[in-house]
């Protein structure tokens, strides 16, 4: 199960950084006379990106991704990612924007015509561990 404060998602988001995320950083320098000089942490607040990857996946109902803006509308907000069995503690990245980055599976040559209700989307989420 995946779900974003009370908005259960669908299955088939894919955590992006999660295989490859490691909170170790480090960085070197070499002194004039050739001395490496290595400095080693560990960080938290991890970038997560779960992606819904178009229509043969799944794909956000218009409510989904209204909730989700709703969600994304309030500031310095924090909500719960249940994702599978992993709870964390998110906020929505604004510095890097757009924080929902959808797309409609169709696109509507007249949008002023359509029942936005029908509209199904696939695309980004970006969220930032707190």
């Amino acid at each position: 199960m995946i779900q974003l404060d009370t908005i259960v998602l669908p299955d088939q988001f894919y955590w992006e950084e999660r295989p490859t995320y490691s909170p170790v950083m480090a960085t070197t320098q070499r002194a004039l006379d050739g001395t490496l000089y290595i400095w080693e942490g560990s960080v938290s607040n991890q970038e997560i990106d779960l992606s819904l990857q178009g229509p043969e996946k799944a794909f956000l109902t218009y409510e989904q991704l209204t909730a989700l803006q709703t969600l994304a509308s309030a500031v310095r907000a924090t909500y719960t990612l249940i994702f599978n069995n992993e709870t964390v503690m998110v906020r929505f990245r604004h510095e890097n924007r757009p924080v929902l980055d959808f797309k409609p599976l169709i696109q509507n040559p007249a949008p002023e015509n359509i029942d936005n209700s029908m509209t199904r989307y696939y695309g980004t989420i970006k969220l930032m561990e707190v």
